[in-house]
């Protein structure tokens, strides 16, 4: 028979024995509930992609970069009219690409200069995983004059950014009652018209105006450009 000090230890380090193994599974468990995500889960969780600017003219190429996507994952990018408009042969078919090791990708799109169906459009871009995101970006027009003119001069004025072969009506808002100007835009989408601004035109709003397009490009006179070389 063994002693009975000898089965009171061995006793103990049983007891002792459970105790120390489930605590051993539970702190497991918690340290892999506290570990960060992997890295490729990481950069999956937020898909987002971004255009170089806000606002673009017709025929010009615009950007797009993209990350938060999975490492070399193929991604569909297609890009529609805000009313959820797609011509046919205007640009809006999808294309794909394919991430880097990082998530990211890089590509470009080209707004067609005979697009008229909006001035609003929507690029989205789904991932091959399930993800999706979006951005939106805006057609633009920009209105310049070809030198500085003094002060009651006929003022010549070049509208861009419009689809060729558009009638285009010039503004002057001043509250004066400037005759509207209507002029056809050429094959690259230029419009060109001659203004008579009073001599004392304190400023006036030009605004080019297209109903193809839609575009209502904006340009502020200012008297100052006028006398700043009298």
């Amino acid at each position: 028979m063994k002693p009975a000090s000898f089965v009171g230890i061995l006793t103990l380090q049983i007891a002792l024995l459970m105790c120390v193994v489930p605590g051993a599974g539970v702190l497991g468990r918690e340290s892999r509930m506290g570990q960060k995500p992997s890295r490729s889960e990481s950069i999956a969780a937020n898909p987002a992609i971004r255009t170089d600017k806000e606002s673009y003219l017709a025929g010009e190429r615009i950007t797009i970069s993209g990350k938060g996507f999975s490492p070399f994952e193929t991604v569909m990018l297609h890009v529609e009219h805000a009313n959820g408009t797609m011509e046919t042969g205007m640009g809006h078919d999808p294309w794909w690409v394919y991430t880097d090791a990082d998530g990211t990708f890089k590509t470009t799109w080209s707004l067609n200069p005979r697009d008229t169906a909006g001035v609003h459009l929507v690029l989205e871009a789904a991932g091959g995983s399930g993800t999706k995101t979006q951005a939106t970006f805006v057609r633009r027009g920009v209105i310049t004059i070809d030198r500085f003119y003094r002060q009651g001069e006929r003022t010549r004025i070049k509208a861009v950014g419009f689809g060729p072969k558009e009638l285009v009506t010039v503004e002057v808002n001043d509250g004066r009652g400037h005759a509207p100007v209507t002029a056809l835009s050429d094959e690259n989408g230029q419009v060109t018209a001659d203004l008579n601004l009073l001599p004392d035109e304190p400023g006036a709003l030009i605004v080019a105006t297209s109903h193809d397009s839609l575009l209502t490009p904006v340009w502020r006179y200012l008297r100052y450009l006028r006398t700043s070389l009298r």
